[in-house]
């Protein structure tokens, strides 16, 4: 087996999207607020957690075009939830990780800088940062957003992790 891709999850995504919309659209009618002292303040505090929103956006748009959320080739793991590429070499454990009782797909690997590199927003480089510290862990990708169960999910990325590094 040369690759497997795994998909967005249609409900998840979706439902991520409307949520998104909903969040921009409060920002524009707060933005009309007659009291614009109060809604700037509450715009500025949405916009620190817009990330996500962005992050609930692009996934809808990649559903829409069919293209794979994680996409493992002999050489890569490919996360397009998170926009990471790592070498299966560099990689040194894949896991769950229950984290604010959410299941994630957790992957440590053997300088973390691998990741930061690929992170160019600084406010997104510091969230994940702080998440690598408070967790141990160096990236961490959400199984909600992903089609399928969470044990074929990760039994499959498993699999193909030990068969492509000769690990058993």
């Amino acid at each position: 087996m040369n690759e497997i891709k795994i998909y967005y999850s249609p409900l998840q995504t979706t439902t991520n999207f409307i949520i998104a919309i909903g969040f921009w659209c409060l920002i524009i009618i707060l933005l009309q607020n007659p009291h614009r002292t109060n809604a700037l303040i509450f715009v500025f505090v949405l916009l620190l957690i817009s990330n996500g929103m962005y992050t609930f956006i692009k996934s809808f748009i990649f559903l829409i075009t069919k293209r794979p959320a994680i996409h493992l080739t002999n050489d890569q793991f490919i996360d397009n939830t998170t926009g990471k590429k790592l070498f299966w070499t560099g990689i040194t454990n894949i896991e769950t990780y229950l984290f604010q009782g959410r299941t994630f797909l957790a992957i440590s690997v053997t300088d973390n800088s691998i990741i930061y590199r690929q992170t160019l927003n600084p406010f997104q480089n510091l969230m994940l940062r702080l998440s690598s510290l408070m967790t141990k862990k160096s990236l961490m990708t959400n199984f909600s957003f992903l089609k399928g169960k969470n044990e074929e999910i990760f039994k499959s990325i498993m699999d193909f992790y030990y068969r492509t590094s000769g690990l058993k």
